[in-house]
């Protein structure tokens, strides 16, 4: 396995249309933009997913450990349709967009089981919308510390999170929409917190805080496939150490080809994104915001903008905004 590359990425904010700018493609702003700040609250980082056109964002509760999400039906602007599970967790939760639908992933209060549930949604000829509850729901054995990270890629369902009693990360994957999951592979890798995963192009991404320095990684999921039919994991590839370091886990977002990371500060609570054109081997435009959470962010693309969301410091307030926009070109 290639040697871990260790970057350290100057802080510069690549604007369209701006000398230097180096993102023909998008607008990329120091300011975070069409922000909204939600009366709902958390003690945990939020999730945040584009499904059917739809904006949807997760949560567990301030100073309660349920299970929250809503949607919004415009671009961001408003969030609707609350529902509170019955479901409880200590962490944060996860969510990943299927063709087969909107799925939920979540450590148990407890006992720290690893749960895995679709969320039904209705819909009916008067153009009503909303979320209707959790269905086919999966308790697996295996355990974690921390809140789980949850991904589509080719209509696999991938779990990835880090141990209980242990700092390891691992990963496994479902083919049949999370009824049963498999293939468990647990890295060498280590973290204190939970890992990212981003499905990019047809690549499998996974992002994490390392252990002891709290360095940035990330690397490329790498499968073997055989001509039996037989699919597995083999490991992580080209793994590439910032020189960015934070206090929580990463988020990972693919937008219009680049791979986008968001984190907070180490020391400091600022959030901040910066984004790879080149499948992750190198890194550019960190932008540093004036926002701040005590918590990771979220990244989630969708239409012709990408969005943000965190818990605000202090008062846990949940906040969505646009942190880059295409330009137009989708």
């Amino acid at each position: 396995m290639p040697a871990a590359t260790y970057l350290s990425i100057p802080e510069k904010n690549f604007i369209k249309g701006t000398p230097g700018g180096i993102m023909s493609r998008f607008s990329l702003s120091p300011d975070l933009t069409d922000k909204v700040v939600l009366g709902d609250t958390s003690d945990e980082a939020p999730a945040l997913v584009s499904h059917d056109g739809r904006l949807f964002l997760s949560w567990k509760g301030s100073g309660n450990p349920q299970l929250n999400l809503m949607f919004s039906d415009d671009d961001g602007a408003t969030f609707q349709g609350k529902v509170v599970f019955g479901d409880t967790s200590p962490h944060g939760p996860s969510l990943a967009s299927q063709t087969d639908g909107l799925f939920l992933g979540w450590t148990g209060e407890g006992d720290g089981n690893l749960n895995v549930a679709q969320v039904a949604l209705f819909a009916d000829s008067q153009g009503g919308f909303g979320i209707e509850g959790l269905e086919n729901k999966v308790v697996l054995g295996d355990t974690s510390d921390a809140g789980p990270a949850l991904v589509s890629l080719n209509g696999t369902l991938y779990l990835a999170w880090r141990g209980s009693g242990n700092t390891q990360l691992n990963l496994m994957f479902s083919l049949d929409n999370g009824a049963t999951f498999q293939g468990k592979t647990v890295f060498d890798d280590t973290s204190p917190h939970a890992p990212a995963l981003v499905a990019h192009g047809d690549e499998l991404f996974m992002a994490w805080t390392g252990e002891g320095g709290g360095n940035l990684n990330i690397a490329q999921v790498a499968f073997f496939a055989d001509t039996q039919g037989g699919f597995g994991i083999q490991g992580l590839e080209n793994k590439v150490v910032l020189g960015d370091t934070s206090d929580e886990g990463p988020a990972l977002a693919s937008f219009d080809g680049v791979l986008f990371l968001g984190w907070r500060g180490s020391g400091n609570t600022q959030l901040n994104l910066m984004f790879s054109q080149d499948n992750g081997a190198t890194f550019e435009g960190k932008t540093v915001f004036d926002d701040t959470s005590p918590h990771a962010p979220a990244l989630a693309p969708q239409a012709d903008r990408l969005f943000m969301g965190w818990t605000g410091e202090g008062d846990g307030n949940l906040n969505v905004a646009v942190v880059a926009q295409s330009g137009g070109l989708r």
